[in-house]
């Protein structure tokens, strides 16, 4: 019986004590992360456990490279794990509040199947399947700054073994004065465009076994201009294009290099006008002391000779009719063979007249 009890007793005194154990493990693991990412001075308050999820608040930090002090609210992290790297997965990481001295700051921000990697200076962007980001704010020194309304990134699988779905949603990307310089930011204020504020959209699905890409639309808005939607099929979209693709510590490099093995059959851009082009008419015959006919007759009268290059006699006629009446001017490229990305961009760069030819492209306007 003494034995059945002092049982009962370590179960207990194991089961009590396992959640706070498994805390302080998977702090010490986030704060092992903060030191990787150059802060030192860690601190937070006790660790507070409810069912999977461990919650630091108060975590306060500085950063060795220019003290700045870090501060954040708290730190929601479920179903975690501490692998023996030191690296910290969890199905949910959510910081509230983040404040990085006077220049960075983030209302909230959630990333699911998170990963964060002890040693890795990422900092504090895990990888993650699914990221959202709400009331972002930046401005370096010099008052350089944007603000970011909201931001979603998510990769998920259709099913079990068949095709991902990615997604992509940027909402009022704003640009402040600063940070477009002030010629630039007279120049876009002339035009009707300032403040700066962009949203971006996108879905595409991936089937790894074909490496096959499907972009049904990706838009570009930029507020009192214009949209700019792309629709595109490309193959040899492996998994480690979309780690590059995804991976929040990769530069731009590395970006463009994962994307030059890459090849497309198919390729639609669209620009739909949201009053940009009749400003920017209005503006350049003002300033060239001519009415606009002449100007758009002017600008046609550059394009080079049909003979010269087929396609120019389509484009001069499809951009007559958007410059006169501006809408929607769509361009189409349909290649015979597939073209890899790197043999654009090296075509681009070398002899940029052999490409409507070779892409086949096609384009058209409507009101």
């Amino acid at each position: 019986m003494i034995r059945f009890w002092l049982s009962v007793a370590f179960v207990a005194l194991w089961t009590a004590a396992g959640p706070a154990a498994a805390s302080v493990t998977i702090a010490d693991a986030f704060f092992n992360v903060l030191k990787d990412a150059g802060f030192s001075s860690i601190s937070a308050d006790t660790p507070q456990t409810s069912e999977s999820t461990v919650t630091l608040e108060n975590v306060v930090a500085i950063r060795d490279i220019d003290n700045a002090g870090l501060f954040i609210a708290a730190v929601s992290i479920t179903d975690a794990d501490v692998a023996p790297d030191g690296t910290l997965t969890a199905a949910s990481l959510a910081y509230d509040n983040l404040r990085l001295g006077n220049v960075f700051a983030i209302r909230s921000a959630t990333a699911q199947d998170a990963r964060l990697q002890s040693g890795v200076r990422a900092g504090l962007l895990p990888t993650f399947n699914s990221l959202t980001i709400d009331g972002l704010a930046a401005e370096s020194p010099t008052g350089a700054g944007l603000t970011l309304e909201s931001l979603a990134l998510s990769r998920r699988p259709l099913t079990l073994s068949g095709p991902t779905r990615l997604s992509a949603r940027v909402t009022r990307l704003s640009l402040s004065n600063a940070l477009l310089g002030d010629d630039a930011a007279t120049q876009l204020a002339a035009i009707g465009i300032l403040p700066v504020e962009i949203s971006l959209t996108g879905d595409a699905t991936w089937d790894e076994a074909r490496q096959l890409a499907d972009i049904a639309d990706l838009q570009l808005t930029v507020a009192r201009a214009g949209t700019l939607s792309l629709a595109m099929t490309a193959t040899r979209v492996t998994p480690e294009v979309i780690d590059a693709l995804w991976s929040p510590s990769a530069s731009a490099m590395a970006r463009l290099a994962a994307l030059s093995p890459l090849s497309f059959d198919a390729v639609t851009l669209t620009l739909t006008d949201d009053g940009l082009t009749d400003r920017i008419l209005t503006r350049a015959a003002d300033t060239r002391g001519l009415d606009r006919q002449a100007l758009i007759d002017q600008l046609l009268a550059a394009i080079p000779a049909p003979e010269q290059m087929p396609l120019q006699g389509t484009l001069r006629q499809e951009l007559a009719e958007f410059l006169t009446a501006p809408g929607t001017l769509q361009l189409s490229a349909t290649p015979g063979r597939r073209m890899r990305v790197g043999q654009l961009l090296a075509m681009i760069v070398l002899d940029p007249t052999q490409i409507p030819a070779i892409l086949e492209i096609d384009v058209t306007a409507e009101e």
